[in-house]
């Protein structure tokens, strides 16, 4: 949203009203004052400044040429020392402010872009999970991301741009109704008639960016996708460059037609706008000197009239030029604040959770993801005491990674409550929740940092606490390949950068998992920790678990059946709900659907049988 125009809908095009252009500019200046106040008032002022040097010489050539004729053509040399004079000081002084202007050009928007990456970055990590997944957020916040490393840069430039070409025609103007008030008439038709076709063309071109965000989206993706480390194995295996080339291509030719259609447009309009401009400068022209043949003006009243509609005609097409590129960075400007609008999570509202542990239970929890009409989870109740381990298995879609992000408080339920030691989370402060939660997610992030960070990142009140980052390390069976590493724990870790150490799956997720313990949380929830271990780092990852925290409630969500044998208590989850629970050899006597998964993977070689 921008000041009183609401978001654009992507798949229509905007109204682009004049209280709308009015909307996005105040919308591109509410950033770059959000940026550096000062710099930004400097930097426009001292273009204002600039701006007016043109018509104040003009003034001036005026005055040296009325005192060179003089009454009667007698003038004395000391008679034109000082006007002359006066147009070298006022051209040094342009000089000098244009030279500290310059610098402030290079800056301010630089200044901007950073600003900006930095309030799009802190506001998206500070959104409710479900808002941030929403497809439309996505494709607006993607679109700000690829434009944010240069639209920025040119929504200054042209901005500034205006504003020094708008104070210079205003200047212009005032100069024209003081010399000749007919001239200012012809000029703000011609003016008016000019941008009423630009502002054809400015929307022509925003429609266009607005309407291709979406393919946009697409196009950065598939390219992206052809270039990425972890798809670059699969994209020559099954020779899908040329698919995907195929594909990138089609998108490009639909692009490359739209834009193709708006540059005519936007060249007509232009062309037709521009050859209006001169036709009326050239009859101000002629009737400059019409009247000056009459006598109704004086030399100087003529040629700094003259000067004048030269300088607007020039001034009138960098002002419509600097509109239109303007206009087009519009579209980052309106997903920007649309984004920065968005409602944040709340914080600090709510109590912490109470108690020493973990006493975590659901009931009756029903959940359906937003935009769909299938529940996920369906009356699903189970709980977890502190010093227990509890597996939840099940397969395929099943809703284990669902359950365990309504665990985290990253979701609500439809219906039914979860609670920590009695109190409904719906009660507890989502943040304050999440520090009492340690989490590693079946497709946990693997931070191009290094390896100290990829650890200590569980807990950042901690970050410096190298002993307890070692021991975490020692308990997930990191250390023993991270220590021999050429800079240890200050290895970067990853394929991203020069120098750095790309560890294997399997090491990754031991990494993931030091994370994990480093938080030390009364809840720790692992879904999927095993899946790129070998049977012993398996059977070492759960007794460490055990030892390592005694008291600690652990929720172990896995598809492998050797993974949950020694489990305190087993969950089965079917088509999202809970079908059975209890120990390994319980369900195993029961012969249900345990037992059949079971089997099914023992017969597979992903379990041990029974």
């Amino acid at each position: 949203m921008i000041d009183n125009a609401g978001p654009v809908a992507m798949d229509r095009p905007p109204n682009l009203s004049p209280g709308r252009y009015g909307a996005m500019t105040r919308s591109a200046i509410r950033l770059i004052r959000r940026t550096s106040p000062k710099e930004a008032a400097l930097t426009f002022g001292l273009e204002a400044l600039i701006a007016l040097s043109i018509p104040l010489q003009l003034l001036l050539v005026r005055w040296v040429i009325g005192r060179v004729v003089g009454v009667g053509g007698q003038t004395t040399l000391g008679e034109i020392v000082v006007p002359i004079i006066a147009i070298f000081a006022v051209f040094a002084l342009t000089r000098i402010l244009l030279a500290v202007a310059m610098g402030l050009r290079l800056v301010l928007p630089k200044l901007v872009s950073y600003a900006a990456t930095e309030m799009l970055a802190a506001k998206a990590a500070a959104l409710p999970l479900p808002v941030i997944e929403a497809p439309d957020t996505r494709t607006r916040l993607a679109q700000a991301q690829r434009d944010i490393e240069w639209r920025p840069l040119r929504m200054c430039a042209d901005l500034i741009l205006l504003v020094s070409s708008g104070v210079t025609i205003a200047g212009l103007l005032v100069l024209l109704v003081v010399v000749q008030p007919v001239l200012a008439v012809f000029v703000v038709v011609a003016y008016a008639l000019m941008l009423r076709r630009t502002a054809g063309a400015m929307h022509a071109i925003y429609t266009y960016f607005v309407t291709s965000m979406d393919r946009d989206r697409k196009l950065s993706y598939l390219s992206t996708l052809m270039a990425d480390i972890d798809a670059a194995k699969e994209v020559r295996c099954f020779g899908l460059a040329d698919v995907l080339l195929g594909r990138l291509r089609l998108l490009q030719a639909d692009s490359v037609t739209d834009l193709r259609s708006v540059g005519r447009q936007w060249a007509r309009r232009y062309l037709i706008g521009g050859l209006w401009t001169a036709v009326m400068g050239a009859c101000g022209l002629v009737y400059t000197l019409w009247q000056y043949s009459l006598g109704s003006m004086t030399l100087g009243a003529a040629v700094a009239a003259v000067g004048a509609l030269l300088f607007l005609i020039i001034q009138g097409h960098q002002f419509a030029s600097s509109a239109g590129r303007f206009y087009e960075n519009a579209v980052f400007v309106e997903n920007f604040w649309w984004f920065m609008d968005l409602p944040a999570a709340p914080t600090g509202t709510k109590a912490a959770p109470s108690g020493d542990g973990a006493h975590v239970t659901l009931d009756g929890v029903s959940f359906t993801y937003p935009g769909s009409d299938r529940p996920v989870l369906v009356d699903v109740s189970m709980e977890v005491r502190p010093g227990e381990i509890v597996a939840l298995v099940g397969e395929n879609g099943a809703g284990k990674t669902t359950l365990a992000k309504l665990l985290c408080g990253l979701y609500e339920p439809d219906t039914g409550a979860v609670r920590w030691n009695g109190r409904d989370l719906s009660d507890i402060d989502a943040a304050r929740l999440r520090e009492n939660v340690s989490v590693v997610f079946q497709d946990f992030v693997r931070y191009q940092l290094p390896a100290r960070d990829n650890i200590v990142f569980g807990d950042v009140t901690a970050l410096s606490d190298e002993p307890r980052m070692v021991a975490a390390a020692r308990e997930a069976g990191a250390h023993d390949f991270v220590s021999v590493l050429p800079d240890g724990y200050d290895t970067v870790l990853g394929p991203e950068f020069a120098g750095a150490h790309e560890p294997s799956v399997g090491q990754w997720q031991r990494v993931a998992l030091a994370r994990a313990m480093f938080r030390q949380a009364p809840l720790m929830i692992l879904d999927e920790p095993s899946a790129a271990l070998d049977g012993r780092a398996e059977h070492d990852l759960f007794a460490g678990l055990a030892r390592a925290a005694p008291d600690q409630a652990v929720m172990v969500i896995s598809h492998r059946m050797s993974s949950v044998q020694m489990a305190d208590r087993i969950y089965v989850l079917k088509d999202g709900r809970i079908v059975e629970e209890g120990r390994h050899a319980e369900l195993m006597d029961r012969d249900g659907a345990y037992a059949e998964l079971f089997a099914l993977h023992a017969a597979s070689g992903l379990g041990d049988g029974p």
